[in-house]
């Protein structure tokens, strides 16, 4: 789940979109590459899952797929470089 979020993120980095203008009721899009912008992607989240396992103090992180089935919760939280909590799950 981690690399997906990871890679839906730099999807969104790596975007271009073109540039549009409007005079009255008239929209341009332009097709010109040097036109196209990147959005503005300010902070990167990064997702980090914990697994916990009956009988297990701590919990596992970067589970390997054994672990993934023998985990009895998962908690994901997703947090940027100031520690802002940007999104969180559990199961379990």
């Amino acid at each position: 789940m981690d690399a997906f979020f990871l890679a839906a993120v730099l999807a969104l980095k790596n975007t271009r979109l073109p540039e549009v203008s409007m005079k009255q009721d008239q929209i341009s899009v332009s097709n010109q590459p040097h036109r196209q912008h990147y959005i503005n992607v300010h902070h990167i989240p990064v997702c980090t899952t914990f697994y916990y396992i009956a009988g297990v103090e701590e919990p596992i992180v970067d589970a390997n797929s054994k672990e993934e089935r023998l985990a009895t919760a998962r908690l994901s939280i997703c947090m940027n470089v100031f520690e802002d909590v940007c999104g969180m799950q559990t199961l379990g």
